[in-house]
């Protein structure tokens, strides 16, 4: 089977004519790992936090994306929370704060369904840490501060 060159992730029609669901995500794996080898979600779980623990929070987003974009079950909103938590501090990065504060909002949302931890991840202080990120926001656009402290930015712990 050839990559494509533009991404084909799954919309689960069963008579696409790019072929079966099965086809389509086999693409989607080569393409993004550049290997027939099956993904390890574990792997690039792990690969996705070091990522974003180093503060290289684009990277991130797209390590953890591979995983979403295939996840069909229970964990998809998981691995989502942790992406938008990236690039809510991307968009941070970029002084973007619309963006960033939009994004916290959601990751929050979908990760406190989790319970305090997943996966391995660490959740209770991840959340307490993003409600943190919102309120320095709230005071930088408010004018009450002029920088977002960087350093309360949460590392995710995780076993």
């Amino acid at each position: 089977m050839r990559c494509r060159d533009s991404e084909i992730p799954p919309t689960g029609e069963l008579n696409d004519p790019r072929g079966t669901i099965g086809e389509r995500l086999h693409i989607y794996i080569v393409h993004h790992n550049y290997t027939d080898e099956p993904m390890n979600k574990q792997t690039v779980l792990n690969k996705g936090i070091q990522e974003f623990n180093d503060g290289n929070y684009f990277e991130c987003h797209e390590t953890l994306e591979d995983v979403w974009m295939i996840e069909v079950g229970p964990d998809r909103p998981f691995y989502q929370g942790l992406l938008q938590l990236s690039v809510g501090c991307f968009h941070l990065l970029n002084r973007n704060y619309a963006g960033a504060e939009s994004q916290w909002s959601k990751a929050h949302a979908k990760l406190k369904g989790f319970g305090s931890q997943h996966l391995g991840v660490e959740l209770k202080s991840l959340i307490e840490g993003i409600l943190r990120c919102q309120e320095m926001l709230a005071t930088v656009r408010s004018g009450e501060c002029r920088e977002f402290d960087l350093s309360i930015i949460p590392r995710i712990q995780y076993t």
